[in-house]
């Protein structure tokens, strides 16, 4: 699993933002959820005090929540992700339907999205190795965020 290390590129500056008093982004996402979008439970679990990682055997789903001294400021960290993502060679689209701006990010073995809610900005991502496929876990991936969107 060396990928893994990895992962900091996936997460970049959007994971390295400090947790917001009480919201922990491992309550963000259920055990069952991330079951539903990787097609298993996670083996691993690790807590970190601005992110959430979630592993399983080829895959790794990380949860971040960010907070913002004002709308403004989350706006500009936004346009900053955009082009984080866009230098990463990833493809990245507002993705529609969500009721929020969101901006869904794609490369062949990742798929995050990004989503501004005022003073903050929640991130999904999940990312595996070079036999992952981050097409087949679009779907599973865009009913999360409206999920987590729905309940925040």
């Amino acid at each position: 699993m060396a990928w893994i290390a990895g992962l900091a590129v996936l997460a970049g500056p959007a994971f390295t933002a400090t947790k917001p008093e009480g919201v922990d982004p491992c309550a963000l996402v259920s055990d069952a959820e991330v079951e539903k979008v990787l097609g298993h439970p996670a083996e691993t679990v690790v807590r970190g005090r601005e992110f959430c990682t979630r592993v399983i055997d080829d895959a790794v789903l990380v949860v971040a929540a960010r907070e913002f001294a004002s709308e403004e400021e989350a706006r500009r960290a936004m346009a900053d992700d955009r082009r984080r993502l866009e230098v990463e060679r990833k493809t990245v689209a507002e993705e529609a339907g969500l009721g929020r701006y969101v901006l869904r990010a794609t490369s062949p073995n990742s798929i995050e999205y990004l989503m501004l809610d005022e003073g903050r900005i929640l991130n999904l991502a999940v990312a595996g190795g070079a036999a992952f496929e981050a097409g087949r876990y679009q779907g599973n991936m865009a009913s999360l965020m409206r999920t987590v969107l729905s309940r925040n």
